[in-house]
């Protein structure tokens, strides 16, 4: 998992973006790959009839794991279903990108690059990735602006699914902005840290924008018996 987000580190140097706040590689395979795979079956089955096969992934508050289920979600989808997934990494910058450059995913909206200039591959076969750095201006374009949903809609030309890896729900509007262009959302929860009503407020925000949440992932579960025990009960 670190050579994602090492491709992902590398592709943010090259746009010349400073990111607020850069988010750290993850350790591979928080969740099994079994359960992963449930995951991906899961989403699968809960996605409404005709809806888009882009999927927002975000938590209700900071620090809860999404990039690292996205992330996981992503390389299982590519290598054990064979599918072609794009993972797209929402960041926040400081500074627009260098002139010259292609950026990531706000060029593509913004019509300064093609679609496939913003995209890089691997490490994987079937895996894609790219970035969506927004800063204040970039945050209003999503949520108002309609080139977001023809350049992902467009996406889905050269992959089976698109993941999106946001920001927290409860403190950047760019997720409840974004969540109007998916075609459902999984929610991150921390198990024994995030309370009950900060996740139902974080569904109700994406749900009034049209997009179901179906699933949520529990994350960082502690299993405070072994879970030999676990299995027996």
């Amino acid at each position: 998992m670190t050579r994602i987000y090492a491709a992902l580190q590398r592709h943010q140097e090259e746009i010349g973006a400073t990111i607020l706040e850069p988010r750290p590689a993850f350790a591979p395979t928080v969740l099994p790959r079994r359960t992963l795979g449930a995951l991906y079956h899961s989403i699968q089955a809960r996605l409404p009839e005709g809806a888009v096969p882009i999927l927002l992934l975000a938590s209700a508050s900071k620090g809860e794991g999404t990039s690292t289920i996205a992330a996981d979600l992503a390389v299982v989808t590519a290598e054990d279903m064979g599918k072609r997934v794009l993972l797209v990494r929402v960041v926040r910058a400081t500074a627009r990108r260098l002139p010259g450059l292609n950026g990531g995913l706000e060029s593509a909206i913004d019509g300064a690059a093609r679609l496939e200039e913003v995209v890089a591959r691997g490490p994987g076969p079937g895996l894609q990735h790219t970035t969506l750095t927004l800063d204040e201006q970039g945050s209003r374009q999503a949520l108002n602006g309609t080139a977001i949903k023809a350049v992902l809609n467009a996406a889905l030309n050269a992959a089976d699914m698109v993941l999106i890896d946001a920001p927290p729900v409860l403190t950047d509007a760019a997720a409840v902005a974004l969540s109007r262009h998916c075609g459902g959302a999984i929610l991150v929860v921390e198990a024994e840290r995030t309370r009950a009503p900060l996740v139902q407020e974080a569904r109700a925000m994406i749900e009034e924008q049209g997009c179901p949440v179906i699933g949520a992932v529990m994350n960082k579960r502690r299993m405070h018996i072994p879970n030999m025990i676990y299995k027996l009960l």
